[in-house]
This record gives structure tokens, sequence and C-alpha cells, in this order.
């Protein structure tokens, strides 16, 4: 091991193993007195030059990726400091031993080692990297070398990159779910009347399933009723509808969750009744309690209390529609076909033409114009009823046979969003949906109040104080007939809703047997108009049943299964039996036994 000194100044010890260089103090005095500039070009000397060879001999081997020591040291041999003056003349040392000193300091100092490492030395030369140190100068104005410069890590930027996408990409999530959420849970409050929002809906779909409510006969009640303008503020073309709070269409839906039975009735709009606060028709209950529009419930909750005192039925839940909004469902749907009962010919008013019987397809409003058509027709207002619940099976029965996609569903969504109300539930809601898999629209009845084709008429129209109303055929608020025949048109068991005119005859020859009978038959619906006694053993088995008038298959079939026979034509009837204005004849033979 040797020691090479330059005035005393030790710059380099020499050894056979490359070992990192001892720390220069760079605020010796000698240094300063080194710097002498000697010319304008600055002289290189054979160990400078050595000194760049050996330096660029190190990059090159450097770029070919060969393996370099985390500090890279450089070997002067005693033969290159033979001649102390061939250093110091035009060169400028201090600038060299200061980046010496920065590559000791990484010996001590480890985070200073790795910013200072001979592969970033390197890389902060730039192409002309020996020119740049040929340049170097003492400080006669030219200007020095900065500390090495870090090298640039490409791979850093894509992580960085990778990472701020990353957060980006989580940012807009969060802020999409947000809106998305809080759209949800606004529509579905606006659909439930407040009583449920999206976080119900959620729990719905993952919770067992909620039936609907029911009344004491096992069905559930819901009033449906429409009111006018585009949207539910009854807002027009010309300003704000006068009358956007007038339910100029009211119909009830009965519904069997467990049969799937449901039954339509609609009420006429003109119907007086005592709830009503301005000319006394029933238009004007939800308006008169809903305070100007703002209370929704209220009004709602006013009309099925007095629907409900009409039909002798008890209301479970409520839907308010904005008819204008048919337009636009059924546009959404493409079209349905409708079948209607009764001839149209409203060219006055809403141009609406159709003739009964024939299958019509109609567009949103086309069909807002059969819906809204009560002139040109042969009931008026009651024809304007059954022409609604035309379109409300057309429409169910264009969704169960062609289906709707997500966005059809979503367009839907929106548009019962600001035209539709209710007091419904999600758990509803979902309840709603089972009835609808696999429902058959055939299940659908309508109830008519007047009905040209039976002569049945249980409303009628009268002018009192010169103003035209629609009142019970019993009479003002006289009720009693209207609720029989709703309380068996809604009612669960077909034969009930038949109505069969039923007679039983005794032909056992023992007393009282008749009569048993009718109480057991009236208490499971039937409806026994007569009995009486005929010549003992015209019924060789225990009953005969005959059907005398029109077709009744509900009740035909519930009687062959209840006794175990066949049921015969009225042409086979004992001659001795008048079977005047009944529909099926009951025979009770030899033993008079009920079933």
């Amino acid at each position: 091991m040797s020691k090479t000194t330059i005035d005393g100044l030790k710059v380099r010890e020499s050894s056979s193993s490359k070992r990192p260089v001892e720390t220069v103090r760079s605020s010796s005095h000698a240094i300063d007195m080194m710097k002498r500039p000697t010319s304008t070009k600055p002289v290189v000397s054979r160990q400078r030059q050595a000194l760049i060879d050996s330096i660029d001999s190190i990059k090159r081997k450097n770029s070919t990726n060969e393996f370099l020591d985390p500090v890279q040291t450089f070997d002067f041999d005693s033969e290159y400091v033979d001649n102390a003056s061939d250093f110091t003349t035009g060169s400028d040392w201090s600038d060299l031993l200061g980046d010496l000193e920065q590559v000791s300091i990484g010996e001590k100092n480890p985070k200073a080692k790795e910013r200072t490492s001979t592969n970033n030395f390197l890389n902060s030369w730039g192409e002309d990297g020996q020119s740049d140190f040929l340049n170097q100068g003492s400080d006669d104005g030219i200007e020095q070398p900065g500390p090495p410069t870090r090298a640039k890590r490409p791979h850093h930027k894509k992580r960085h990159l990778a990472r701020n996408i990353t957060i980006a990409f989580i940012c807009l999530l969060i802020i999409g779910g947000g809106v998305v959420y809080k759209w949800g849970d606004e529509l579905i409050s606006r659909l439930t009347g407040g009583k449920s929002g999206l976080w119900d809906a959620i729990v719905s779909v993952v919770s067992d399933e909620v039936p609907f409510a029911e009344d004491q006969n096992g069905r559930t009640n819901v009033l449906i009723f429409g009111t006018e303008g585009y949207n539910m503020n009854g807002d027009t073309a010309h300003g704000t509808h006068d009358g956007a709070q007038l339910t100029d269409s009211i119909m009830v839906a009965s519904l069997d969750q467990k049969t799937k039975d449901v039954a339509l009735l609609s009420l006429p709009r003109d119907l007086k009744v005592p709830m009503a606060c301005s000319v006394g028709k029933i238009n004007e209950v939800f308006w008169c309690n809903n305070q100007d529009g703002t209370n929704e419930q209220a009004g709602a909750e006013a009309l099925m209390k007095q629907v409900g005192d009409v039909l002798g039925i008890k209301f479970q839940y409520y839907a308010h529609i904005n008819w204008a909004s048919l337009i636009d469902i059924i546009d959404t749907i493409g079209g349905i076909t409708v079948t209607l009962d009764e001839n149209i010919a409203d060219y006055d008013y809403t141009g609406a033409v159709a003739q009964a019987g024939v299958p019509i397809q109609v567009n949103g409003e086309q069909a807002l114009g059969l819906a809204r058509a009560r002139h040109g027709t042969q009931g008026g207002d009651f024809t304007r009823g059954n022409t609604q619940q035309k379109i409300v099976e057309a429409i169910i029965s264009k969704v169960m046979q062609n289906g709707i996609g997500a966005g059809e569903a979503l367009n839907i969504l929106n548009i019962l969003g600001d035209n539709f109300r209710s007091n419904f539930s999600t758990d509803n809601i979902k309840a709603g949906v089972r009835v609808l898999t696999d429902f058959n629209v055939a299940n659908i009845r309508q109830v008519p109040l007047v009905d040209y084709e039976t002569n049945t008429f249980y409303m009628t129209t009268d002018t009192i104080n010169n103003v035209s109303y629609v009142i019970p055929s019993a009479g003002v608020n006289n009720y009693t007939k209207i609720q029989e025949y709703v309380a068996e048109m809604f009612s669960s068991n077909p034969t009930a809703r038949e109505h069969a005119r039923i007679a039983i005859y005794n032909a056992s020859g023992q007393y009282g047997v008749a009569g048993a009978e009718r109480s057991r038959l009236q208490d499971d619906g039937y409806n026994v108009v007569s009995i009486g006694d005929t010549t003992t053993g015209s019924c060789a088995s225990k009953y005969c049943v005959y059907v005398v008038g029109q077709d009744f298959p509900a009740t035909t079939t519930a009687l062959a299964e209840r006794y175990g026979i066949s049921v015969k034509s009225g042409d086979e009837l004992p001659s001795d039996i008048d079977p005047g204005e009944t529909d099926i004849i009951i025979l009770l033979g030899f033993s008079g036994d009920a079933a």
C-alpha cells in the first residue's frame, strides 16, 4: 500500500483491492492555493487523460449492464503521480476532489451513499461528458458543475399514474353510487308515498316475502284514481289545469292472492255522495281533503273512505296516477291492442272512434283519447269507465306476453316516479311481482254497475237543482243493492260470483230435508231462492241436479264435485216440476242425507 500526496495533501490510498476513498476535507487552504489559472485553453496532462479513459471504460461497462459496485472507486497507480506538476498544470483539482468527497460521504451515510452511487454519477454525464469535464476551469468566471442529478425512473411514474387512475376511479364510483342511491331513494319514496326508500327495497329483496294486507274475506282491495294534467301538479300546455285535483277516473281492483283472481269496477265521476264539498260529486272528495294538493295522503284516505261506504268494502291500498302518463307508458312498451265492449264515435271531443268486438292497435295518444271518451257512446261515463278497464287489461297483457327489457323498465320507473303516488311499501311491490308471475289476464273480471246487454242497472242518472248527477237506482245515498252485488262479485268463491238461482225439492218423503240443505248451501255462498216438495221417488239417488237456464260452469262443476254425480240437462227434469225463473234444480232423493 502506498500513499500519494500533492504538496503534503493526501489524495489517494492505493491498494491491490478496490476500496472506497477516504473523505477529503474540502476546506484545506492548500487546495485553494492549487487553483491557479494558466491559460484560456486548459491543457490535458497524460495522467488526467488516463483518468478520463478510465471513466469512459466504466461508462461503457454500465451501458452494457455489467456489474458495478455501489460506489465505484478510481485506482491511481503511483506511475501516474510521479510528477505533481503534470496534475496541476491548467486544471482545477477542487472539482475532482469535491466529486471524490461526495463519493466518500456514502461510506458514512447509507442514505447519502444511495443518492450518490456511481451509477447516478455516471448517468449525470451527458453525451459530451468528456468535453464538459475538460472545460472545467478554475474560478475565473467559468460555471462550475452542480451536484450529480438523480436518474429518472420511468417505472415509478407508471406506478404513480396507475395509482392515481385507481384513486380517481374509486372516487367516481363513490360519487356515482351516491348519485344513483339518492335518485333511487327519492324515486321509491315518491312511489310509496314516503313509506319506503331504496334501503327498504334492498332489504325486501333479501328478506322473506310479506303478502298484501287482506280484508275479512281474504281479498286485497286497491283504490285507483286518476287526475288530469301532464304531471301530478296539473301542468298543461296552457298553464295549470284548474281541475287538476279532480278525480275524473275512479277504479277499484280487488285481488285474491292465492287464486290470482282480479275484479275491476269503475265508479262514475258524477256520483252524488255526502263527503263532497262543492256540488256534491264524488270526483271532488280528493280535492276537498288534500288541502289544494299539499296533502296527498289525507285526500287519498278520504276518497277511500267514501268509495268504501258506497261499495261496502274496506280498502287496504291506494294508487294515484296521472292519466296523461298513459301516453309515455304505452309508447314505451310499443303500443297495445284493445278490444272494447261498446262502440265509440267521439268525433267532436277526443276524436276517438272504435268498433265493439274488433281488436285495434293504438299508441299512447290514441289510448288516452279512448280513456277520456264519453261522448258518442251509449253509456257515457259508464262506457268511459269500462274502456279504462280494457286499457289496463291491454297494458298488463302486453307486458306479460312480451316482457320488458331493462331500459324499458327503467324508463317506466322514471315515468311513474313523476306520475304515480301510492301507500304501497317495497314489501308490497315485491308481493305484486310474485302475483304477476305466471299471471293469466283471463283472471281479470270486469264488474259493471250498468250492463245494457243484461239490462242490469245499479245506477242511473238524475237532475237535482239543475245539476246532473249519477245516483243509485234505489235512490240518493241508498247503496244497499250495490253493496250486495259487489259482495257477490268480489267474492273469491266462483259459485257466489255466478249467482245462479237454485231451487231445492224434497223427493225423499222425509220432513225438513230441503230446508236443512238450503242452509248448508247458503253458508257456502250459493244463491238458493226457493224450496219445496215433489213426487216421492222422482230422484232415484241421493241427489239429482238439473241445469235449466244458461251455463253456470263454476256452479255446475262445484255441485257435481259436492254430490259426486253428473249434472243433467233441464230437458230431463221431471214434468211435474216447473223451473220458473230458476237456473238450477236440485232434487233430494230417498234418504235426504246431506253431502
